[in-house]
């Protein structure tokens, strides 16, 4: 759900874009539903698990430096061991 294709200054939705750009923190927001519920949503930047969380909103703020181009991965869990993902190329300015 966050981000998507907009200039994002400090968290904050700017002007849509092409492509993500994100200056500063952002927090990554994954838009996660099952019937039978969900049992965790993990984030990932490049292939690096970054948080876990199990309770809504899912969600996780990227804070730590980070410079270029980066892939952000989340993957939702449901009670059943079912999962699905999705993935996000961006471009991170954050000097941490």
């Amino acid at each position: 759900e966050r981000p998507r294709k907009y200039l994002y200054v400090l968290d904050r939705e700017i002007v849509p874009l092409k492509m993500p750009i994100i200056l500063g923190d952002i927090t990554v927001i994954a838009d996660a539903r099952d019937e039978d519920g969900i049992e965790k949503v993990e984030f990932y930047v490049d292939n690096i698990l970054k948080s876990t969380d199990y309770d809504e909103p899912y969600a996780w703020l990227w804070s730590e430096f980070a410079i270029g181009k980066h892939e952000i991965k989340v993957i939702a869990y449901d009670k059943e061991g079912n999962k699905a993902q999705d993935e996000l190329k961006v471009i991170m300015f954050n000097l941490g």
